[in-house]
């Protein structure tokens, strides 16, 4: 399809507010599966501070960060 970029939003939020981080661990696998599956570039989002921004960058799983409910 030659896209330009893979945009996965993360469910990291609930009515209350962040998830535990212990529900992380199901979406850290599927995100591994997408990135071997998906060789383009790939931007996440939901939930990240800077912190867990980079790295997510430093650890391959992710090209790039988007910054939303955070930063607002």
């Amino acid at each position: 399809m030659n896209l330009a970029y893979l945009h996965v939003t993360e469910p990291r939020f609930t009515n209350q507010g962040l998830k535990p981080s212990s529900e992380d661990d199901r979406h850290d696998d599927l995100l591994l599966l997408l990135r071997e599956a998906f060789k383009g570039k790939m931007m996440l989002n939901g939930g990240y501070d800077r912190r867990s921004g980079m790295d997510a960058i430093r650890s391959g799983v992710a090209d790039l960060i988007s910054y939303g409910r955070l930063f607002i």
